[in-house]
């Protein structure tokens, strides 16, 4: 080991050579030395060097009349590697889930729930903050359980709004009389489905867009083509096409397969309202055969003569 480094006397520029240059223990040689010592692998655990330990609390920590006044508290490395943030909060949060408590009072009880899961938290957080339905919803669809749910609600409520129609207190897509089949108009008929079939016009409506307004046939066609499949009492269209299809000169063979597919009636069932037709208009024209005659006879039985006039 070579000697210390030694200073001259700044008045008579002799060495000055302490005496604790040869203690491995006291600080001037742990800094001189330190890098000879690492490489010897000896620890100077500083035995030269008394510090006096300081009262502890009750609770283990050091008493604030210790602490520095003017600087904070820092944290230690494990406690800065256990806090992260919230990508839904943007708040910091410990090792630990965010959780968020609900509480629920009813019926004079109150009971208390920890949310753990993020569907469930960012759905309280919307709530809370008073955002509207749609975007709470939007919040359910992310999670798959949640989102098939919700479809089968829809669902639920389509066949609720389908099984009111087939009803005897509603006529809608129903063929009782001629003036239903006369009355026909496509405009009519997507107000009629729209105020009978809510939810599933709506489903339509997003699914063609801006072209309703133009291609209101191919709706109505696909909804009455379904509820036919349904009930084959809600038959009005089908009687329209197949009454134009016969007319038009198409085979019974061409009828059947459009029966299949649900465009039309049966073809007896066409032969059958076609003389239903051709009866209630013979009725009619009875009708008012009738009343013209009773007319006619009644004027020559009292004749009008000058004298009844005056």
């Amino acid at each position: 080991m070579s000697a210390p480094i030694v200073k001259k006397c700044a008045f008579c520029f002799s060495l000055l050579r302490p005496k604790y240059y040869r203690s491995l223990e006291s600080r001037c040689s742990s800094d001189q030395y330190n890098f000879i010592l690492l490489d010897l692998k000896i620890k100077n655990e500083g035995k030269g060097i008394k510090k006096r330990a300081l009262p502890k609390t009750p609770s283990g920590t050091t008493p604030k009349s210790k602490r520095p006044l003017f600087s904070t508290p820092k944290k230690s490395l494990t406690q800065q590697r256990n806090i992260k943030a919230d990508k839904f909060t943007q708040t910091k949060a410990t090792q630990s889930d965010f959780e968020i408590k609900v509480c629920v009072k009813y019926q004079g009880q109150e009971r208390s729930r920890i949310l753990t899961d993020e569907i469930q938290q960012s759905v309280v957080k919307c709530i809370l903050n008073k955002k509207p339905a749609l975007t709470i919803t939007k919040h359910f669809a992310r999670d798959p359980n949640y989102k098939a749910a919700m479809v089968q609600t829809v669902a639920k409520e389509i066949n609720k709004e389908a099984s009111m129609l087939p009803k005897k207190r509603e006529s809608a897509l129903k063929s009782n009389s001629v003036k239903d089949f006369l009355n026909f108009k496509w405009k009519t008929q997507i107000e009629t489905l729209t105020q009978k079939l809510p939810t599933l016009m709506l489903i339509l409506t997003q699914m063609m867009g801006d072209k309703l307004k133009y291609r209101s046939p191919h709706v109505v066609v696909g909804v009455c083509v379904l509820l036919y499949a349904r009930c084959q009492q809600l038959n009005l269209l089908q009687y329209i096409l197949g009454l134009t299809y016969d007319r038009c000169g198409l085979n019974k063979e061409g009828l059947s397969i459009l029966h299949a597919i649900g465009l039309s009636v049966s073809y007896t069932s066409i032969h059958n309202k076609r003389k239903h037709l051709v009866k209630q208009q013979e009725k009619k024209i009875d009708n008012v055969v009738r009343k013209y005659v009773k007319q006619t006879c009644s004027e020559y039985e009292n004749p009008i003569t000058d004298e009844t006039v005056g």
